[in-house]
């Protein structure tokens, strides 16, 4: 284990961040941020930056420099815009109580779908990824990854897995089990896109749904949707509830959040 790299302690708070779309700037200052708090330990909802171009590294590496100064470790939940292959092909380590995950960097760690962990008292499960609903516009292998979709199987494994109180991911679930404001931007399609690109982003959070329904989780947060919101929903059994969360894009009031483990409420900074 490399001495600069410190073991999660069990802290009452964490910081919770949406999307970032590597942009340096903004990166740099919610980690400052995060750091002025007190706070070490921060989750990131995906769409952060993961490739192995050159741009990519070099975000990367600046983001890492940051933590390091910092003191601040990134556990990334990845979104759509990410560089799946490298993601799914990178070698795994347990280097701290958070388990089996990959670095990207000596701060920078990425959790692999369906990977469970513990914060303080708290249970985790992360499911990252989503449907790129602009992927006709892409380049297949250049800026999207087919391996993008959660699969049946990351699906069936968070199934087995059963209960967590905190779900981690990019995407929401289908209707009903959104915000007020994601169940409007997919009900409305106010991007005007086609019944085909439509059917695929809804098969995605289809997928979600089913492993939100068998997590059953006290607090979903996610992003993908670059707007914030919430809402209090009422699941279908035991009598649970969940706080559903949507985190806001870089360079808004809504993408970085506090969360405190105790009460598991969140705080804007």
């Amino acid at each position: 284990m490399n001495a600069r790299r410190r073991s999660i302690p069990e802290r009452v708070t964490v910081a919770v961040a949406g999307d970032w779309d590597s942009t340096i700037d903004w990166a740099r200052r919610c980690i400052e941020t995060v750091a002025g708090q007190g706070i070490h330990t921060l989750l990131h909802l995906g769409d952060f930056g993961l490739s192995p171009s050159p741009a990519g590294q070099a975000f990367l590496a600046a983001v890492d420099e940051a933590c390091l100064e910092h003191d601040v470790t990134i556990y990334v939940t990845p979104g759509n815009h990410e560089n799946w292959p490298a993601i799914l092909t990178a070698p795994v380590a347990e280097r701290n109580e958070i388990g089996l995950v990959a670095w990207f960097g000596e701060r920078i760690a990425v959790l692999p779908r369906g990977h469970r962990f513990t914060l303080g008292d708290s249970t985790f499960v992360s499911l990252g990824g989503a449907p790129s609903i602009d992927y006709e516009f892409r380049v297949s292998g250049v800026d999207w990854w087919p391996e993008e979709m959660i699969t049946q199987d990351d699906v069936a494994a968070v199934v087995a897995g059963g209960h967590a109180e905190i779900m981690l991911a990019h995407d929401a679930p289908d209707a009903p089990w959104q915000t007020d404001k994601v169940a409007a931007v997919c009900a409305n399609n106010p991007g005007g896109w086609p019944a085909k690109v439509r059917a695929y982003a809804t098969s995605g959070r289809r997928r979600l749904t089913e492993a939100f329904l068998a997590v059953e989780p006290e607090l979903y947060l996610h992003g993908h949707y670059h707007l914030a919101d919430r809402k209090h929903l009422k699941l279908p059994s035991r009598g649970r509830s969940c706080n559903m969360v949507a985190l806001d894009c870089e360079w808004t009031p809504g993408n970085l959040q506090f969360l405190d483990l105790t009460t598991l409420s969140l705080t804007s900074h």
